[in-house]
């Protein structure tokens, strides 16, 4: 993850929960750090804002983007996001924001029988 940036803490819409967030120059990637109890998501609100930067690939300050991450400092906490942020268009991560380490493209759970069907 070579050449990143902070984002300035007031622009992008993580920042609205006091995420810490990085942007990196080289990838044109905005990696943000959720730090949430495993049954709480990240709110609708913040990921339309992120949907809509990802459509018109520019961040609010203007720098070019292809690419939103969330780092989950836990597992469980990824996992119960995944697939919100993956309709999103939104990569889900685990670890840090120096060594984040993806989930994959699908939920590890399978939804069927966690809903008794």
């Amino acid at each position: 993850m070579a050449t990143s940036e902070d984002i300035p803490r007031t622009f992008e819409p993580g920042v609205m929960m006091g995420r810490k967030q990085r942007y990196d120059s080289a990838t044109k990637s905005v990696w943000v750090l959720c730090d949430t109890d495993g049954d709480t998501l990240v709110p609708n609100d913040e990921l339309r804002t992120w949907v809509a930067a990802l459509k018109s690939g520019k961040t609010s300050d203007g720098k070019d983007l292809s690419a939103v991450n969330y780092v989950f400092s836990d597992r469980e906490s990824a996992e119960y996001n995944q697939q919100p942020l993956g309709f999103s268009n939104i990569g889900t991560y685990v670890g840090s924001l120096d060594s984040p380490v993806s989930l994959g493209d699908a939920p590890s759970f399978d939804t069927k029988e966690d809903f008794g069907v």
